[in-house]
């Protein structure tokens, strides 16, 4: 069966409201903490956002991360993605973009795939100190003025500085990867979270994993509950759940489709499922969503 699809750029643009864009690139400032999103989702877009002031948590898959000002945040395509408040306002500048975008620059679209700040790993933090703070928002100043300029080729010098600063990133990274996520610390926790981002869909057998990181059951039940406060099983059902609930946003794919897409046998045994973890059916989690 066809796999369902993640929103598009354009629909995200369209919820975002974005001060500047173009085809597979735009640039959004979050000044206002109301606008960060609440609810978790995923998009097909990479994104470079530079925390200028304030705080907020970020949470990437089922890890929760407390970002103080200032930060560079990464996130790629993979990556499911929530946002919640605290009680400090922010200022955040994001671009976001796709592998097309940076094509021209680049040696390979699928470059960006691979490096580790923007796969569905812990590394999407990099607090900055005073001198990395001055280069970065040297970038983004540089950036805004190309946006708000009348240069004839102004989306190539937009197009160059994102490389650039995409190459900033992997000096920071080569010099320290920054995650306030526990799972640095044990690296078998850190690769069953990895392991399972990418496969939860068709496998979420406890057995499977520990199989395919060379360990035990029980073993890696002891060390995930350590890191996460959870079970292994645990863990792999609540990752579930998530990728259940980005499903069900795309009104375009039905419950049926939902259910396959999964692996549940039909789509009675989903619902049921959902209904367990959630209390709800996965149709009346999405109308409920759908009102907010």
């Amino acid at each position: 069966m066809q796999e369902i699809i993640r929103h598009n750029i354009d629909k995200f643009k369209q919820q975002v409201k974005p001060e500047f864009e173009e085809k597979n690139f735009f640039l959004k400032e979050f000044i206002n903490d109301n606008e960060l999103f609440e609810e978790p989702y995923r998009t097909e877009t990479f994104g470079i956002g530079y925390l200028k002031e304030g705080q907020f948590v970020l949470t990437t898959g089922l890890t929760n991360h407390t970002i103080d000002a200032p930060s560079l945040i990464t996130m790629g395509p993979n990556v499911i993605r929530k946002w919640t408040r605290t009680y400090k306002p922010v200022i955040n500048y994001t671009i976001f973009f796709t592998s097309d975008f940076l094509s021209s620059v680049l040696s390979t679209n699928n470059k960006l795939l691979n490096v580790p700040y923007f796969e569905e790993a812990d590394l999407h933090i990099f607090h900055l100190n005073d001198s990395e703070k001055n280069s970065i928002e040297s970038i983004f100043d540089t950036l805004k003025n190309f946006i708000e300029s009348d240069y004839k080729n102004k989306n190539e010098f937009i197009r160059l500085q994102t490389a650039i600063l995409c190459e900033i990133l992997d000096e920071f990274h080569t010099k320290r990867a920054i995650s306030n996520s526990k799972t640095h610390q044990n690296p078998l926790a850190y690769k069953f979270k990895h392991l399972a981002a990418r496969n939860i869909k068709v496998k979420r057998d406890v057995t499977y994993y520990a199989e395919k990181l060379n360990t035990t059951t029980k073993q890696l039940t002891k060390v995930i509950k350590k890191v996460t406060g959870k079970t292994a099983s645990q863990f792999l059902q609540d990752l579930l759940i998530l990728e259940a609930k980005i499903l069900l946003q795309d009104r375009n794919a039905t419950i049926n489709q939902i259910a396959y897409e999964l692996n549940f046998p039909d789509p009675s045994t989903f619902g049921k499922y959902f209904k367990k973890n959630i209390g709800k059916t996965p149709s009346a989690y999405r109308e409920e969503f759908m009102t907010i």
